[in-house]
């Protein structure tokens, strides 16, 4: 597992959860109340938007931690984070201590990018693999240099020597790495 697979593991179980959650909190406040809330914005009907608003977000939520449809699942939660916006925060501040659409707005565009970059190439860690560098990682690269020998190159899909990289700019170093994937 690389530290990008792990970044992205983790942005996707803390999005997910943070759905989950959010869509339980509807049905634990109970949905009458939520309804009468929809209805007073003006989404009507509100008992139908509140039931679809809760059982969307539990299940777009548990889809995204557990990887199934992972980009299809990350962007259920533009659609919802969107109409947050506009109905609610976004007249008032951007600030969320201020009912601002701070929240919804780092939401939805978190909810992006996992949909572009897709699940990950890797399942999910697994503790005695964490912080390991393997044979071909820029860290292992890294240490055989230092000690004066270079390992071996285990898959296409390892990164670049640093030793090659020296003198690139680092956009061109960002675009190498992801086109060689």
């Amino acid at each position: 597992m690389t530290e990008y697979d792990l970044a992205l593991f983790l942005l996707r179980v803390a999005l997910g959860l943070t759905s989950a959650a959010h869509g339980a909190n509807k049905y634990m406040s109970g949905l009458d109340g939520v309804a009468g809330w929809f209805d007073s914005m003006g989404i009507r009907p509100g008992a139908i938007h509140a039931r679809f608003a809760a059982g969307g977000g539990v299940l777009t939520g548990l889809f995204l931690a557990a990887d199934l449809l992972t980009s299809f699942a990350a962007l259920g939660l533009v659609g919802p984070m969107t109409i947050a916006a506009v109905t609610v925060h976004l007249a008032l501040s951007f600030f969320v201590l201020d009912e601002g659409w701070e929240y919804v707005f780092i939401l939805g565009v978190t909810a992006v990018a996992i949909a572009l970059i897709g699940p990950g190439s890797r399942p999910p860690p697994r503790a005695s693999s964490i912080g390991r560098p393997r044979a071909g990682s820029s860290v292992a690269q890294t240490h055989g240099n230092l000690i004066g020998h270079q390992p071996a190159r285990t898959s296409k899909h390892d990164t670049i020597s640093i030793v090659s990289m020296r003198n690139k700019h680092p956009i061109e170093q960002f675009d190498r790495r992801f086109i060689e994937c």
